[in-house]
């Protein structure tokens, strides 16, 4: 409607007249004078209407042509990006090379979509470096990159790609989080709590304290570190060491929330001092509140051996078996049993035997993440470097 008042009015301006009767109209234009009745008015003006549509009919077929084709390449992408996620999901990496050409046809090696899958299915440095050439990918192709120095090991190379980090991808969760473990594998805990500070809006309380605690402890600062997080185990040895008086306390609350086997190792060692029946006491009262968890059964049993009462750790280790399975620390012990007790030389053989066939072991650190095994504790795993992974 609009259209055709506009129509109207700009044919006025030009001086286009229309006069009409009850039958026939009459047009002046310039010079040129049309006359006739109304409807052969209407019927020109709806021949010409009609050419009009029939004239633009191919554009109009070849646009919904086009749109079609966009529709179905479309289509074609995204079922192309679910096939390449659940290729990664069931590690089917024989579809890798089909996918990637299907990739290359879709998106075009132009486009940053094909590099991410690229980077997806065939991770290396010419891919991430690519990723790096696109303003929506940059950051994408940098943690690729700071990924795969971590792995061989390129500090340098880690701390060159942060530092050519832009002003505002260096305050992105991922920065932080990268500068973070930066430092913890430099070994600059004071720089790792600034970061750490920095990353706390996206960090839980608890994730939060408990690094928090770490890199206090690996700053030497005990206190500190136990006041944030009495539960992990490593500080809790640590602060009852500095304050023995108060050990037993110490150790028995970690005990309750978290058993660990060098948290009675520390206290058996407090302990040295006392006699046999007092250090008995000591632990299994350390273990009251669950003595019949398997590392209870294990001191109670390690503490027996000790003080040379061998059937009374016969009994505990019996206990053990019936509800858990054979581990390499219960092995060693029913070998002294056989020794300490009736002076079985072949069966504590047998029982080694059996010790040197068995891999668990509750006495070490084990890296929640790769399962990496040490007699010591670290702050940063020394397998996959996962921060606080040792337990």
């Amino acid at each position: 409607m609009i259209k055709l008042f506009l129509l109207s009015a700009i044919l006025f301006f030009l001086g286009f007249q229309i006069t009409n009767s009850d039958t026939m109209m009459e047009i002046q234009f310039e010079n040129y004078r049309l006359y006739g009745s109304i409807f052969t008015f209407a019927g020109l003006i709806f021949a010409v209407l009609w050419c009009w549509h029939l004239l633009f009919l191919p554009f109009r077929l070849f646009g919904f042509l086009k749109k079609h084709h966009l529709k179905i390449k479309e289509q074609k992408r995204h079922d192309l990006i679910l096939t390449v996620l659940l290729t990664l999901t069931n590690q089917e990496m024989e579809a890798v090379p089909e996918l990637l050409e299907k990739a290359e046809k879709l998106f075009g090696q132009e486009s940053y979509i094909y590099w991410t899958i690229r980077c997806l299915l065939l991770p290396d440095e010419d891919s991430y470096h690519q990723l790096m050439q696109f303003p929506q990918t940059t950051l994408g192709g940098i943690r690729g990159l700071f990924r795969t120095a971590n792995n061989d090991g390129d500090l340098q190379q880690m701390r060159l790609l942060l530092d050519g980090l832009p002003d505002k991808k260096k305050k992105t969760p991922w920065a932080l989080q990268a500068n973070f473990q930066l430092s913890c594998q430099e070994n600059n805990w004071e720089e790792a709590l600034v970061y750490l500070k920095k990353m706390k809006p996206i960090l839980s309380t608890e994730d939060y304290n408990r690094r928090r605690a770490t890199c206090l402890f690996l700053c030497d600062d005990v206190k500190s570190a136990y006041k944030t997080d009495p539960l992990n185990p490593a500080i809790a040895i640590a602060y009852a060491k500095q304050n023995p008086q108060k050990a037993g306390k110490i150790f028995q609350k970690i005990w309750q929330k978290n058993p660990c086997w060098p948290v009675y190792e520390a206290y058996k060692e407090l302990l040295v001092s006392l006699d046999g029946k007092k250090r008995f006491s000591a632990i299994k009262n350390l273990v009251s509140e669950n003595p019949y968890e398997r590392l209870s059964l294990l001191a109670l049993a390690d503490i027996s051996l000790n003080n040379q009462e061998p059937i009374q750790a016969k009994k505990y280790l019996d206990e053990f078996l019936q509800s858990y399975a054979l581990t390499k620390q219960v092995a060693l012990m029913q070998a002294r049993v056989e020794r300490d007790a009736w002076n079985h030389e072949d069966k504590a053989r047998e029982w080694e035997d059996k010790a040197v066939e068995t891999e668990e072991d509750e006495n070490a650190w084990a890296c929640e993440t790769c399962g990496y095994k040490s007699p010591s504790w670290h702050g940063l795993c020394p397998m996959c470097h996962t921060f606080n992974g040792l337990k």
